[in-house]
């Protein structure tokens, strides 16, 4: 799985994927939409779960055929997948395996498998990156390095 963190216009990620035979190897799970991708450019996304699902989506939100959304039950994908996307403005959106788009208005977010881990590392005042470590200090299914992306970096 994963764990993405976001606070105060950063977001964070591990860099583990882990396969179903418990192995594991590096991967990136943020991307920065370019600024010539039109709609879409100078976002941040955050890909947690299945990979594949996760690539599909980011294929499709990269070209904003808003429309027109993989249909993933077809392709028989079963991968659960959540993608975290932070706007240039700040605002914080997730989008699940439906392709159904959730504004979230809160301080701090986090998802994957060490969420919940994350959040409690920042309701006690941890940054992103911070509650990212923390997660890979109690989930085996985050570890490796830990990515991070701010709004206002280029």
């Amino acid at each position: 799985m994963t764990t993405i963190a976001y606070r105060d216009g950063v977001i964070a990620a591990d860099t583990q994927e882990t396969w179903e035979d418990g192995s594991f190897t590096p991967c990136v799970k943020l991307y920065r939409m370019p600024k010539s991708v039109a709609e879409v450019g100078g976002h941040i996304v955050g890909l947690a779960g299945g990979s594949y699902a996760g690539e599909l989506f980011l294929e499709w939100y990269q070209v904003g055929d808003w429309d027109n959304p993989p249909d993933l039950v077809n392709l028989d994908l079963e991968e659960d997948f959540e993608a975290i996307i932070v706007k240039p403005d700040g605002s914080l959106w997730s989008c699940n395996r439906l392709f159904a788009f959730i504004p979230h208005k809160t301080e701090y977010f986090a998802t994957g498998s060490g969420g919940k881990v994350a959040l409690g590392a920042m309701a006690m005042g941890a940054t992103a990156e911070e509650a990212v470590r923390a997660a890979i200090k109690h989930d085996c299914y985050t570890g490796g390095r830990v990515q991070t992306i701010g709004v206002m970096d280029d």
